[in-house]
């Protein structure tokens, strides 16, 4: 009996129309004899879950009554824009940790340093 679901982001919810596959995945994909495969499990279709990032934007034009030709002209992007930028970005910032492994092997690469740029404007 699924009683309620994980709040992942704060005041974010994920899309109903994924949870049936999200209980299908549960109930299939799901090892649930040993317990680190069935945390990995969980919390990959949990993932899945909260990613369907498309469903969220078209149920939120929907509820703004964003209709097609506004879509095309670019007022439908305005909701995927307002959740990166409110929503998921600060919590990236405020909670995400890597591995040390992540900048060496090159997954992380640091583009720009806020102290560096300071000093370059400092000469302008």
């Amino acid at each position: 009996m699924l009683t309620s679901l994980p709040e992942l982001l704060p005041h974010h919810a994920p899309s109903l129309n994924s949870l049936p596959l999200f209980l299908l995945r549960l109930a299939t994909d799901t090892d649930w004899d040993e317990e680190q495969a069935c945390f990995s499990s969980v919390a990959k279709h949990l993932a899945f879950l909260y990613s369907d990032i498309a469903a969220q934007v078209e149920a939120a034009k929907e509820q703004a009554g964003i209709g097609e030709g506004e879509a095309e002209r670019g007022q439908g992007n305005t909701h995927l824009a307002f959740f990166m930028t409110h929503k998921l970005l600060p919590a990236l910032r405020a909670h995400l940790i890597l591995p040390h492994e992540c900048t060496v092997d090159g997954t992380i690469t640091q583009i720009a340093a806020l102290e560096q740029l300071y000093k370059i404007f400092e000469r302008c």
